[in-house]
């Protein structure tokens, strides 16, 4: 059932883009369990092909998923949320918590094609390298039974 699932959101936008108004229809329409804010950064560990960022851009997109993540707890208190360095990062977690609990989890991530691309080169390493020919990652993250 819908329920015994835990949804997850994994979210950013580039620019001076605001999410209250874009977060609040996704809450209307989804049952989250937490909201993980993250740059469009795929690694802080390592260099991603295609997917590198000058330093103070970096600093700068870490920033607003901080702030991002301090709007969402005045608006939404009572959803949790995180932020991370990077993309690996929140899926680290993300991976973390499912491995911990019974539950499936659905992770849903949206807000900025750059940070869909970043989560594909973590999922999904070679798919930049491969031009990612029909092997998108479309798997649901659940602990090993």
């Amino acid at each position: 059932t819908a329920s015994s699932r835990r949804k997850v959101l994994l979210v950013n936008t580039t620019r001076d883009r605001h999410l209250t108004d874009f977060l609040e229809i996704i809450r209307r329409e989804i049952a989250i369990d937490l909201v993980i804010f993250c740059p469009n950064i795929a690694s802080s560990k390592y260099i991603v092909k295609d997917c590198e960022w000058p330093e103070d851009i970096k600093q700068v997109m870490i920033k607003r998923a901080q702030q991002n993540e301090l709007d969402w707890h005045r608006t939404c208190p009572d959803i949790p949320a995180l932020s991370f360095s990077s993309v690996e990062e929140g899926i680290e977690h993300i991976e973390t918590q499912a491995e911990s609990s019974d539950l499936k989890t659905d992770v849903l991530i949206t807000g900025s094609l750059h940070l869909i691309g970043a989560a594909l080169q973590v999922l999904h390493p070679t798919f930049l390298d491969d031009g990612g020919r029909d092997e998108l990652y479309t798997g649901t993250l659940s602990s090993s039974s």
